[in-house]
């Protein structure tokens, strides 16, 4: 894939490594929309299961970092603002904080 992906100009590593180190490439063109593609399939399968799809705030305040495991064991991992947010490495931490101080019953 890496060398038929460059040849088609889908596929950039070496761009890709200047701005954001070894390992990382990116997608343009078909290979790009197909991977939204796959992505949009994936999330279609889940809500046709019954999963709800959630769009979770990228930014958290200290409090959410903290009440998902994230600081302070992470700290020095994770990106901070200037003011005082965080920005989250996983939606794990704002779906955690979505249910934060409450107690849920079990659906059946």
């Amino acid at each position: 894939h890496y060398d038929l992906g460059e040849e088609l100009g889908m596929l950039d590593f070496e761009q890709s490594a200047i701005f954001s180190g070894a390992r990382f490439s990116t997608l343009r063109g078909d290979l790009a929309r197909l991977e939204r593609s796959l992505s949009n399939f994936m999330i279609d399968i889940a809500l046709e299961n019954d999963y709800t799809e959630i769009s979770p705030p990228n930014i958290v305040k200290s409090g959410a970092m903290k009440g998902s495991g994230q600081l302070p064991k992470f700290s020095e991992d994770a990106f901070q603002t200037k003011d005082g947010y965080w920005l989250i490495p996983t939606a794990e931490v704002s779906l955690v904080n979505m249910v934060s101080g409450q107690i849920l019953k079990e659906e059946q």
